[in-house]
Order: C-alpha cells, then structure tokens, then sequence
C-alpha cells in the first residue's frame, strides 16, 4: 500500500528484506529478525526462506547484545532493543524447536525486557510500534502489550499499598492503556 507516494511501513519492511544483500551475520540476524515480524503480521513468504542460513551461536551473541542493550539504553534508544526482543520472540515462536540450545537465552532477553523501567520516550515509542505494527495480541511480549513507565508503575504500587487490586483490563488516567500486572501485584 502507498499513502502519498511512500510505501507502508509493512512493504517498506518487505522491500528492505527482498532487497537484502545479506554481507555477514549481522544482515542474516536482521533478515530473520524482520522476517520473523512480517510472518506474526500474517505475511510468512520471507520466513519460509530457507536460503538465509543463521545457527545457533549466532543468534546466542545476539541474545546477549540485546540484553545487555536493553540494561543499559533509555528514552527510544530502549524501546528500539526492546522492539529487537520482541522480533526475536515471534522468530522463536517459529523456529524455536529448530535452535533448543537458544531458547533459554531468548528467555532471559525477555524477562529482562519485562524488568526493565520504562521513561515516557520508550513506552510512547512502543505505544506507536503497534499502531503502526499491529502485532497480534498472542505474539506479543508482556511489555510491548502494555508498556507501562515509572511514574505509572509508581502508581500502580501506590495503589497496592492502599488495598486496591489491579487487574489486566483496567485503565490508567483515562488514557485506555491495558495494565499488565508484574508479579509484585498478583
């Protein structure tokens, strides 16, 4: 689809995978990475490519950047690795069974993900990854389903101290954000 002479994100994301040199690793990584969220929108042609070759220790060193990214980013910069987790949840969700040796990498990249203190840059930033990329609710990571800040989770325990239960569904300020509980409020 084109809006006023520019593709859509999604076909911009199509044409950046179909036009791909894949040099090194890095570009496979990103292929899959990519690929991976285009088959969660519906679109599985690049995911069934099996051309693009990546193994297992690569996609450990990419498990381990991204957590150490998403540790030490804030404001967008944060958001952006957090988005990265999320493409490599629905790739795991694919092929997982195909890389075993990874899957507990890929878990502990998304609990940190899940930890981790969201500032209004990051969360605003996630809010608007699913606008554009309306990643199905089921493949989403917890985070990226209803980024909640500090200031909100500030708030949210507050409301735990007062004998106030919170539970999926509610919303913050009127704003109509799903809360997603952590562990401290169930």
């Amino acid at each position: 689809m084109i809006n006023n002479g520019k593709l859509s994100p999604v076909e911009e994301l199509r044409n950046r995978l179909a036009h791909n040199e894949l040099k090194d690793d890095y570009d496979r990584l990103n292929y899959w990475q990519y690929a991976a969220r285009l088959a969660a929108l519906g679109d599985d042609s690049f995911f069934q490519n099996e051309t693009v070759k990546i193994t297992a220790e690569m996609l450990k060193e990419r498990c381990g950047r991204g957590i150490r990214e998403v540790m030490e980013l804030e404001g967008e910069e944060l958001a952006l690795a957090i988005i990265d987790a999320q493409d490599f949840h629905c790739f795991k969700k694919r092929r997982g069974k195909s890389f075993p040796e990874v899957n507990a990498y890929f878990a502990e990249w998304e609990d940190v993900c899940e930890t981790v203190s969201l500032d209004d840059d990051a969360a605003d930033l996630l809010r608007g990854f699913l606008t554009v990329f309306n990643i199905p609710e089921a493949e989403r990571l917890p985070v990226v389903n209803t980024p909640i800040t500090k200031m909100q989770y500030a708030v949210l325990q507050r409301m735990k101290l007062g004998g106030h239960t919170v539970v999926n569904e509610k919303t913050i300020d009127g704003n109509g954000y799903k809360i997603r509980c952590s562990p401290q409020f169930q």
